[in-house]
């Protein structure tokens, strides 16, 4: 237990001075205990925040100096977890990169100066190769003890004269080493490799804000971060990266039969991520592009399956605790069987998109609605759709057809709360996982228009489905503009019966 002082904030500890702060209690889960290995204790918390500023009992004056900026650290970090604005985990990071990018720049100003003056090294008054803060914290965060466990290893091994592999006295890397093993080196490694810009993922927050990919949905968003953050665990630094470790990485993937379009998926994600790392001058762009042409196996896991009339009938008539429980549920599997409408469409569909074109009422589909622009569209309400949209639309409580009940996730998604439900109804009918899912119904309204004679052109204004030669782009607008007068409205709902008819259980 340090020494109690009269200066604020700071205690003697063996001879050194440590800044001690009490951890308010309600961002005390940002600190978890740790075991000697580096590993959280689950439901254990830090009471106080202790943080080594590595100077001696003599050395006040410059203790008291960086007592000062460690307290103006903490309270900064103390307000951003308050707000929730930081990653609890890599906050300390960031803070001492923002700084180290300053240490850094004043050292190429010194030297320019010494240049410029014919004195070289005028620069050295700078301590950037012994970030010395930066270990500190490190230690402070993923090694039992903190930074004064390390320096007090350190103390132990000198006294009893060992020695470290290469036959010099040990250093801190070496206490270090002793007290966590070879993850709590990795671990202390890697957060200095964030501070100095080196670990992989240094600019993560930066690409995530400043790059296309802030126009994406958050929870597409939070896939780009996670699949990096993934990646990073088993190359956490740039130089780690390069085309053999990451074929080698998908063949791992592939080993855990992983889909060929979810490896894919996370390869084109790294791959952008990696282009801005380029750009930035962090990766090298003279190495063969480490997430290009990997040949990645064509496997698919799973194939999801039209529903057959007679599955169709038993979704929609057989009940279960579920579809009991939320009556809407049934009336959302009758919409997408009869108009062949993604779910995240029918969710969003408020009352005021059940309109009226050319005396025909539609359900119009604008942009913010559907997947792409090529789901722009009006979806005629057929004889047996009309009277649920109409009931759905008067009982309406937020101005959506679909009510939002329960309790929703973190996006706000409005489709993620029935998605959920469908799930739970049809396994309790004995479907298959990701083979049998809402989705196939809009294969079944595409298979059965076609067996009816409507054209593939067509089903894809119908559905709202993507042209032939695969551009996103609205049919409705890019072809039926001109095509109105050969496909007009009144065609359509023709069209939109022939799912009527077929569907008689409804």
């Amino acid at each position: 237990m340090p020494i109690v002082t009269n200066h604020k904030n700071l205690k003697l500890h063996h001879n050194t001075w440590v800044v001690r702060i009490v951890i308010p209690k309600d961002i005390r889960a940002y600190f978890p205990a740790k075991d000697n290995k580096g590993n959280r204790i689950k439901g254990k918390f830090l009471a106080e925040y202790l943080q080594s500023t590595g100077k001696k009992k003599h050395q006040l004056e410059e203790a008291l100096e960086l007592r000062d900026g460690i307290v103006a650290d903490f309270n900064i970090r103390k307000r951003h977890y308050r707000s929730g604005d930081f990653d609890p985990v890599e906050d300390q990071a960031k803070v001492l990169q923002d700084r180290w990018k300053k240490l850094v720049g004043s050292q190429e100003e010194l030297d320019k100066q010494g240049e410029a003056q014919g004195v070289h090294g005028a620069g050295g008054r700078i301590k950037i190769d012994e970030f010395d803060e930066a270990f500190e914290q490190a230690c402070d965060i993923h090694i039992s003890g903190g930074a004064s466990a390390v320096h007090k290893q350190i103390s132990k091994m000198w006294l009893a004269r060992k020695l470290n592999a290469e036959g010099r006295q040990p250093n801190e890397m070496d206490a270090l080493r002793e007290l966590a093993g070879a993850d709590g080196v990795k671990r202390v490694e890697h957060f200095l490799a964030v501070v100095k810009g080196l670990a992989l993922t240094s600019r993560l927050d930066d690409y995530m804000k400043i790059r296309e990919v802030t126009k994406t949905h958050p929870r597409h968003q939070q896939k780009i971060r996670s699949t990096i953050k993934e990646f990073s665990k088993e190359f956490p630094l740039v130089e780690n990266v390069n085309y053999v470790n990451v074929k080698a990485w998908t063949r791992r993937l592939e080993d855990k039969d992983l889909a060929s379009k979810t490896i894919k998926s996370k390869v084109s994600a790294l791959n952008l991520y990696w282009t801005y790392l380029e750009e930035l001058g962090i990766a090298d762009r003279n190495q063969k592009p480490p997430f290009q042409k990997l040949g990645i196996t064509s496997h698919v896991k799973h194939v999801r399956q039209a529903w057959t009339f007679e599955d169709s009938k038993r979704i929609v008539e057989e009940e279960t605790s579920h579809s009991k429980n939320e009556p809407v549920l049934k009336d959302l599997i009758i919409i997408a069987l009869l108009t062949g409408m993604r779910l995240g469409e029918i969710c969003k569909l408020k009352t005021t998109n059940v309109t009226t074109v050319k005396d025909i009422r539609v359900l119009n589909i604008p942009l913010e609605i559907t997947k792409t622009t090529s789901g722009v569209r009006n979806v005629p309400l057929s004889s047996k759709l009309a009277p649920v949209i109409d009931r759905l639309t008067e009982q309406s409580k937020d101005g959506y057809i679909i009510p939002y009940t329960g309790r929703g996730n973190q996006y706000n998604d409005r489709s993620d709360i029935w998605s959920k439900r469908f799930g739970s109804h049809k396994n309790k009918l004995e479907y298959q996982k990701y083979v049998d899912c809402f989705h196939g119904m809009r294969h079944s309204a595409n298979a059965y228009l076609s067996k009816e004679g409507v054209t593939v052109v067509q089903r894809q204004c119908l559905l709202g489905w993507a042209s032939e030669d695969g551009e996103s782009r609205s049919m409705a607008v890019a072809v039926y503009g001109k095509m109105d007068i050969e496909y007009p409205l009144a065609k359509r709902k023709v069209h939109a019966e022939i799912l009527c008819d077929f569907y008689s259980f409804i």
